[in-house]
């Protein structure tokens, strides 16, 4: 599988609570009470020749990725640089 690697880092950490419909045993939904944590996510900087943050920033200079995740104790850390990997769910598609 090919796909386009990007570096990104973990910008913005938010914690949020929501009402999320949970299915019952006998079937019912019931209103739930859940932790959601949201990430903003914004591609690498860098200015040193010959960094690997700076050959990712010159092929990537800007970007943004946000999502929330419901787990109870989250997923990303505040400063991380994380490699995030985009392909094509059907690559016969290309072209369309």
């Amino acid at each position: 599988m090919t796909g386009t690697i990007a570096k990104f880092r973990v910008d913005e950490t938010t914690r949020h609570n929501q009402m999320r419909s949970v299915k019952q045993p006998d079937g019912t939904y019931k209103a739930a009470h859940e932790e959601l944590h949201t990430y903003v996510l914004h591609a690498v900087y860098g200015d040193e020749p010959g960094s690997e943050n700076k050959a990712f920033w010159d092929a990537t200079p800007q970007g943004e990725i946000r999502l929330s995740v419901v787990r109870p104790h989250g997923v990303f850390e505040l400063g991380q640089e994380l490699y995030v990997t985009f392909s094509l769910t059907n690559p016969a598609l290309v072209g369309i």
